[in-house]
């Protein structure tokens, strides 16, 4: 070990202090001999530190360490000094005006005031107006008004077919490939020129070569959304690009008609309205990708309102259409209340029949959907075309199909019951008399053929019934008995210009209060359908005072979709009638097919303030719905489809005949069950209150009939609690009646 400069300095020091302390002495002697070594002296005291040594030559630098964690943040520092004050900037443009807020509300009503088409562009530019119903300006954006507005727009020219072709299209793609569809477009530009006012110009531009002089047509649907409901308005605006009048439109169907059994044409989410916006889109060049079913607004309707008489559906085939997000609309079974064959009751104009002198094969193909034109072989389940002879094109249809054709289209859809030269029989009742309990009664009536008297005893109706049901003011059992016809009893005889009818029989002793009295009768000539004439009632008081039925509903109501209803074979077509028979305690046990030995069935009810609700309940329903007709003749109408607003009571109800609380004598309805010999079993009737029995029907599930049947007790019904005027759940609140 190498000793540094300071250590050597601390020991030399040392030895000059030791040799300090001797004295002078003479010369020195001989050296004696070496004694022998002493014992080892003690410990000496510690020495004084030596000196600071001198630094060492600096060794080689070390390999670097591991970076030391980090030290704590250091003091902020003082500010600097504020820098000089810049240049000043250049002065930025003007803002543009203020504008003032409108409180417009959710209402929308849409004006397309022009439509222009500019040659350099071939991109139509709407002028376009949105406003709420007080006139209020809408801002499409929502921030000078409170509800944005969504616009879509179609542009479509009128083609020389007198079909729509539409410039907005876009491409559908499904099972089957893909289809180019008519459409609408929301990808233009907008320009706001005043409030509420705005231009649009479609990103959709026109062929150079468009026919200028047509008719063309541009469809808005748009809306406002509040709360995530949306409140549409349409517009359609004709207009000839190249100038002048529109002198051209098609017009085959009105709202009218088809709103005398829809209520509101609506569809898609139901933001576009009405036949006129659906027959831009719905074009012989659209069609469904998924089926390869056309969706042409003449085929397509044809063939939904045909439904179940299609040719192809009761060959096996059903007809459907697939929908948004792959939905399967499937219209196998619709079946139309106003007759497959009545044309006027879509197709009536201004008065006018529109279908005729217009037959394609097209159009006539949808409803005769298994009809071959063609030369060539047909296919199995098809029906060659009357003349054998090829069909290339429509030309020749109305030559025999027309007005004066041997095959007259409007001849040959004619319901024989609308025909002039048919009978239409009317019968009238003129008064009762005798009647009364135990007495024999007469009813004197009066029959006539279209306005002129018919003497029904030189020539008797095919049969002419005598309806007696009661007592008012509710209904609780009928008999029936035959003026003419088979089975007929009692006397018939002439009485000035009308018939006097005595019953065979008295009528029962117990029959006390008001009764009604109808009759039913019909001209059937042979192989020909029952020319039934209206059914008249008159309310006669046996005892006491004369009571009066409630109305709840109208014969009109009901005509304005089922155009004159007629059932039971036609023969039975009054509202007034229908609830004489269609009484609480009528079970329908004697038409029900008997139950297997040693079970039972409990038929449904026909009381007619249940069986309609149901009925047209409809495929709504949450249980299985049958009634048993003639010949026990199962009637399932759990697939039946309503065509309106099924919550809209008033589709068939009078205004206020609907809420509650019901009328204090609506009777409850009756149940029973019925063993293999059509026996009632013994203790098995029941009845369910009435309030109860209503709102079940159409109501029906689990936990509705739970509910109702909690709020039902011995002595009365809770439900105007809940859901009488003005109550949380008033129901003329919850059907949005009001």
């Amino acid at each position: 070990m190498k000793q540094t400069w300071h250590g050597t300095l601390w020991i030399l020091g040392a030895l000059l202090i030791v040799s300090a302390g001797a004295g002078c002495a003479g010369q020195d002697g001989q050296d004696g001999q070496d004694g022998q070594t002493g014992p080892p002296g003690g410990q000496g005291a510690e020495g004084l530190p030596g000196l600071q040594g001198i630094p060492g030559i600096p060794g080689s630098t070390g390999e670097q360490g591991p970076r030391g964690e980090a030290g704590p943040p250091g003091a902020q520092g003082e500010d600097g000094q504020d820098g000089l004050d810049g240049q000043d900037g250049l002065d930025g443009q003007d803002g543009q005006d203020g504008r003032s807020v409108f409180f417009a509300d959710q209402t929308l009503q849409v004006d397309v005031m022009d439509v222009a088409i500019p040659d350099e562009t071939r991109r139509a530019e709407v002028t376009i107006m949105f406003t709420d119903e007080r006139g209020l300006p809408h801002d499409i954006e929502g921030r000078y008004s409170p509800y944005p507005v969504t616009a879509n727009f179609i542009l479509a020219r009128l083609a020389p077919s007198g079909r729509y072709e539409s410039y907005t299209t876009r491409t559908a793609t499904g099972q089957n490939g893909t289809a180019i569809q008519a459409s609408a477009e929301t990808s233009g530009t907008w320009e706001r020129l005043s409030d509420g006012i705005y231009k649009y110009t479609f990103a959709t531009q026109v062929p150079e070569d468009y026919d200028r002089a047509a008719t063309h047509t541009v469809g808005v649907y748009a809306y406002t959304t509040a709360d995530g409901v949306r409140t549409p308005d349409n517009e359609i605006h004709h207009f000839v690009p190249g100038g002048g009048d529109v002198t051209r439109t098609r017009k085959v169907v009105t709202d009218a008609g088809c709103q005398s059994c829809h209520q509101q044409i609506e569809a898609h989410g139901d933001v576009r309205q009405g036949v006129d916006m659906c027959i831009l889109c719905h074009s012989p060049q659209s069609s469904d990708p998924d089926t390869g079913n056309t969706v042409d607004f003449s085929v397509m309707i044809h063939k939904i309102h045909m439904g179940a008489e299609l040719p192809s559906v009761q060959g096996g085939e059903p007809y459907q259409i697939i929908g948004f997000r792959s939905s399967i609309y499937d219209y196998s079974n619709v079946k139309y209340t106003k007759g497959t064959g009545n044309c006027a009751s879509c197709h009536m104009v201004d008065g006018q029949l529109t279908s005729v002198n217009k037959s394609t094969r097209a159009d006539c193909g949808s409803c005769h959907d298994r009809t071959w034109f063609e030369r060539s072989t047909r296919p199995e389940g098809w029906t060659a075309h009357g003349v054998d002879l090829p069909q290339p094109n429509d030309s020749a249809c109305n030559i025999c199909h027309g007005t004066g054709g041997p095959v007259d289209e409007e001849l040959y859809h004619l319901d024989p019951l609308k025909d002039p030269t048919n009978p239409d029989l009317a019968l009238e009742l003129v008064r009762v008399e005798g009647a009364g309990p135990g007495q024999t009664p007469a009813v004197v009536f009066r029959a006539a053929d279209r306005g002129a008297p018919y003497d029904i005893l030189a020539t008797p109706l095919n049969s002419l019934r005598l309806t007696i049901a009661g007592p008012l003011p509710e209904f609780e059992r009928y008999f029936q008995v035959t003026i003419q016809g088979s089975g007929a009893s009692g006397t018939l005889a002439a009485e000035g210009d009308a018939f006097r009818y005595t019953l065979a029989n008295p009528l029962p002793d117990d029959m006390t209060g008001t009764w009604r009295f109808g009759l039913e009768g019909y001209i059937q000539p042979p192989g020909g359908p029952r020319f039934a004439a209206f059914n008249p009632v008159l309310d006669v008081a046996l005892t006491g005072t004369l009571a009066t039925r409630r109305r709840v509903v109208e014969q009109a109501r009901c005509d304005s979709c089922h155009d004159d209803l007629r059932l039971h074979g036609g023969s039975r077509r009054s509202v007034d009638y229908c609830v004489a028979c269609h009484h609480p305690n009528n079970l329908n046990d004697e038409r029900i097919r008997p139950a297997a030995p040693g079970e039972v069935v409990w038929p449904e009810t026909t009381d007619f303030k249940v069986m309609i609700h149901k009925i047209h309940m409809g495929d709504e329903l949450a249980q299985p719905y049958s009634l048993w007709g003639f010949g026990g003749t199962e009637l399932p109408f759990d697939e039946l489809r309503f065509p309106g607003n099924i919550s809209n009571c008033q589709t068939c109800h009078l205004e206020g005949t609907a809420a509650l609380p019901l009328a204090p004598e609506v009777a409850p309805t009756r149940y029973a069950a019925f063993d293999s010999t059509r026996a009632e079993v013994e203790g098995s009737a029941f009845t369910v209150p009435p309030t109860t029995a209503i709102c079940t029907s159409c109501h029906d599930s689990q936990d509705a009939i739970i509910h109702a049947a909690l709020e039902a007790t011995p002595a009365g019904e809770a439900c105007a609690v809940c859901h009488g005027p003005g109550r949380t759940y008033d129901v003329e609140a919850v059907h949005d009646l009001r």
